[in-house]
């Protein structure tokens, strides 16, 4: 009974009728609705009706089960009656359009979403499998910035490598005191700044990550060797310790003897 009714005076607050004069105005398009026209109507919380023309008004907006339960219906003219009710039909098509359409948008959205996350998933794998490197090559664009290493001024225009601290600050070295030690580089032409410097400063920088990638592999050969070595001592000393017990188990038979 409770359903029933709050239906019928949800439905009521749209109201139809004709225009009592030509002094009422259309809240969707401001045109004047003519006496006698028909209009549509929703009172607003003060109580005061916003008419409409019938094209105009929006039945989105406001519930309504079927146009027989709009307030003053009854009362309109057959053709009228039709009028109302092809442009409930037609609004109620249209809205069902628009949810679809809004569901298509969504799901097209959540699809772009999902393509951007893999997009973002395959370009962090990339980045990871080539790391970038913070190094930084260029010319000294003065003569005020001095060596991290041997504190030595960089002269002006000179081949200069920097990184930077944790407050951004670069430190610049002189091409012969920087150490790719600290730094992992994949290759020089990932260092930033590689391709804007001349061909020669290339080929030395260049040069310069070749002979630590050599000094590094001479270094891992000769821990490799180093370890080898231990093995070996550790290997003569446990032989001299076997032989040292034969001798000694030989003089205690003798004794025995």
């Amino acid at each position: 009974m409770s359903s029933s009714s709050s239906s019928t005076q949800v439905a009521a607050n749209v109201e139809a009728e004709y225009a009592k004069s030509g002094k009422s105005s259309c809240k969707k398009c401001s045109e004047p609705i003519e006496k006698k026209a028909l209009r549509l109507g929703t009172k607003d919380a003060r109580g005061y009706t916003k008419w409409h023309h019938l094209g105009c008004f929006s039945f989105g907006s406001e519930p309504v089960a079927s146009v027989d339960k709009i307030k003053g219906f009854q009362s309109l003219k057959s053709s009228d009656q039709e009028g109302l009710k092809d442009e409930f039909e037609k609004s109620k098509e249209e809205d069902s359009n628009g949810k679809k359409s809004s569901q298509n948008q969504k799901v097209r959205e959540a699809d772009h979403e999902a393509e951007d996350e893999n997009v973002g998933e395959r370009k962090l794998k990339k980045s990871k499998g080539s790391p970038p490197t913070d190094v930084e090559a260029e010319y000294a664009k003065s003569s005020k910035s001095s060596c991290k290493k041997c504190s030595k001024p960089i002269e002006k225009k000179a081949l200069r490598l920097g990184t930077k601290d944790a407050r951004g600050y670069t430190k610049w070295h002189h091409l012969g005191c920087f150490s790719f030690g600290s730094e992992p580089v994949a290759s020089v032409g990932k260092i930033k700044g590689f391709q804007t410097l001349e061909s020669s400063d290339q080929e030395a920088l260049k040069n310069l990550v070749d002979e630590f990638e050599k000094s590094k592999e001479e270094d891992s050969n000769g821990k490799k060797s180093s370890e080898k070595r231990k093995v070996r001592e550790v290997d003569e000393d446990e032989d001299e310790d076997e032989d040292e017990n034969e001798v000694g188990e030989r003089k205690l038979k003798k004794a025995k003897v």
